[in-house]
């Protein structure tokens, strides 16, 4: 299975840098975030049995997750903050309507199937 979403990982209560969460058929999930030069960086890539500590708060309506990777902690939301941009080189949002709300929620709705809760 294959699925890839364009995600905002978010920093605190106003800061959010956006990228693309990545399911590949190999069953790894990989996750790039935009760099300083608008280019993309991979952050991490790793099974996805590798990823604890899921969490789907309630508040945010199947619109973002929470996990660990290698004792790290990811807070991802899959609906456009405020005051945000989209991926740079991402033409997928266009195409899919991600970073509204049903896009968003549809978008959580699969990676919640994909990585369980």
């Amino acid at each position: 299975m294959n699925l890839t979403s364009e995600v905002w990982r978010l920093h605190g209560v106003v800061g959010s840098e956006p990228g693309l969460l990545v399911l590949h058929d190999d069953g790894e999930v990989e996750l790039h975030l935009e760099g300083d030069d608008g280019a993309p960086r991979s952050v991490f890539r790793t099974p996805a049995a590798a990823i604890s500590d899921v969490k789907w708060p309630k508040t945010q309506f199947s619109g973002g997750c929470s996990f660990v990777v290698d004792g790290e902690k990811y807070r991802l939301s899959f609906l456009q903050p405020q005051n945000t941009r989209v991926f740079a080189t991402s033409a997928l949002g266009a195409a899919q309507g991600l970073g509204s709300i049903s896009g968003g929620r549809k978008a959580g709705k699969a990676w919640k199937s994909a990585l369980g809760s």
